[in-house]
């Protein structure tokens, strides 16, 4: 039976969609609970024998427990190739067939990061069908997997393999599906590198572009399937994790972790660039088409001249950074804009003043920084379509991926609260209520995100934030490739890759 198609605005919908002690109260995230791995408990795979003669056992549970995974690249390389291989060419509800190579293509993208969802529809294959050749896409399934690679490199292999391809068809290749968003580069001393990306954290990001939002319902987007929710809910660790809006919503008595300064990590790069929120954007964009008013496009916003741009709730819209190498990249599409540390930094502030929630991508290098309004936020609203998809929030707060949204607590200090109600009125998830509860305001804990804007505001800073115990927060992966390779050996590890979309296949 063919899996229910998934619009672009479905897609936002989906992706969208205390106690105390004292006079203190401590209000952290639920512990996390561990998942079966494929086969028995996670550390009790048999042994994998790695071709340089070392063993892998598993992940240990400790480390299972937070999200993570020990999974070396040549297993989880093994198991994606073995996913990808299994996969058959896809027949359409009209009866036209899908070649197998850009279903191959799909696997692929979905072993990397927490997947596009288990799903196939006949939405998913036209883009890609559109933009690439069936020769390219064997080519693209031929590139190195999980690692970044030059196309000198991607050329050796193809001899290695007796592909037959020249370097000039293999540095063209690497060109065309970077320029289409199917394969990110890099700037290194070593030369431009390219990498296989995810899908929501990747070719999604990247397929933005005037031609979408020329026409956003008539759009063919790509990959997208039914499960996303359910493959975000169960990704181990948090696609964007919230952090405290400055060093002043945390207490003095708790340390605010190198990568969570969000000041810090502006100062640490020299490229950043600014794109419209695409959380924002989309909505405003389709109200302009109903109503036949025109909107600033992306080359409008390329101009740098929008930046007081709002939307119809009176939002700025160009609020979403993105660090480095991404940001390049991103430039180098036409869908950001660089800007200085100084500049980035100003509109930083201005999204505290307007009570904005600041969402790190889950890496050290923070590829991309959102600052985000709950009222129309992906980030935010993929927790509640997740809790939809698991049968309610209790679920969902079971899973390490919800917990690791932040790596801190709230203290409340009850004994100088004043009930004012000044978080309450501040706070961008309406988390906080002002029942009478143990002398002070009551924090509704799944929907709290330890952003800081209710200890941003309070008179009597009688909230703050608290880093978490260092036994609950996982060490965190350095680049963005390393993010997809960590979520994907989770998925594989727990045998979440390649289920189906039946709900009690994601029950472990």
């Amino acid at each position: 039976m063919q899996m229910k198609e998934i619009s672009r605005r479905n897609f936002l919908g989906m992706m969208g969609a205390m106690g105390a002690m004292g006079a203190v109260g401590t209000l952290s995230g639920c512990a996390p609970t561990s998942a079966n791995a494929a086969e028995g408990g996670a550390g009790q795979v048999p042994e994998v024998v790695l071709s340089d003669g070392t063993v892998w056992r598993g992940t240990p549970e400790h480390i299972a427990a937070l999200g993570g995974s020990t999974m070396p690249l040549e297993e989880l390389n093994r198991r994606r190739k073995e996913y990808v291989d299994s996969q058959t060419e896809w027949v359409n509800e009209d009866g036209s067939v899908v070649p197998a190579c850009y279903v191959k293509m799909r696997a692929l993208i979905h072993a990397h990061g927490f997947g596009c969802g288990e799903g196939l529809n006949d939405t998913m294959f036209k883009r890609p069908m559109k933009l690439f050749t069936e020769e390219q896409v064997e080519a693209y399934l031929d590139m190195p997997w999980g690692v970044e690679f030059t196309a000198n490199e991607f050329y050796a292999k193809s001899q290695k393999e007796g592909k037959g391809r020249t370097y000039e068809a293999c540095k063209e290749l690497c060109e065309l599906f970077s320029k289409a968003g199917w394969l990110p580069f890099r700037t290194r001393t070593e030369g431009v590198t390219y990498n296989i990306p995810g899908y929501a954290e990747g070719v999604n990001t990247y397929s933005y572009c005037d031609e979408y939002y020329a026409d956003p319902d008539g759009f063919d987007w790509p990959l997208g399937g039914a499960g996303l929710a359910e493959d975000h809910a169960y990704a181990g660790t948090p696609v964007f994790y919230s952090v405290p809006l400055n060093r002043e919503v945390v207490s003095e008595e708790s340390e605010l972790l190198a990568y969570d300064d969000i000041e810090a990590v502006i100062k640490d790069h020299d490229y950043i660039a600014v794109q419209p929120c695409s959380c924002r954007y989309y909505p405003y964009v389709l109200e302009c088409h109903e109503k036949g008013e025109p909107y600033p496009t992306f080359e409008d916003f390329m101009r740098g001249d929008q930046g007081e741009f709002r939307d119809s709730n009176g939002d700025r819209i160009e609020t979403c950074f993105a660090m480095g190498d991404d940001a390049e990249y991103l430039v180098s599409l036409g869908l950001g804009r660089r800007i200085t540390q100084k500049e980035a930094l100003e509109i930083l502030q201005k999204s505290r003043d307007d009570g904005f929630i600041l969402h790190c991508l889950y890496g050290k290098e923070h590829a991309w920084v959102c600052q985000c309004n709950p009222k129309i936020c992906g980030i935010t609203a993929q927790w509640e379509a997740g809790a939809e998809a698991l049968g309610g929030w209790e679920e969902l707060q079971k899973q390490s991926a919800f917990v690791g949204r932040t790596h801190y607590a709230l203290e409340v200090n009850f004994t100088a609260c004043i009930t004012c109600g000044t978080c309450a009125d501040r706070c961008p998830m309406g988390a906080i209520t002002m029942d009478n509860y143990n002398g002070g305001p009551r924090v509704t804990d799944h929907l709290c995100q330890r952003c800081g804007q209710c200890a941003y505001v309070c008179p009597q800073s009688a909230r703050k934030l608290a880093k978490r115990p260092d036994d609950e927060i996982l060490e965190m992966p350095h680049l963005l490739q390393d993010d997809y390779n960590l979520k994907a050996a989770y998925r594989f590890e727990h045998n979440l890759i390649g289920r189906g979309t039946e709900a009690d296949a994601f029950k472990f």
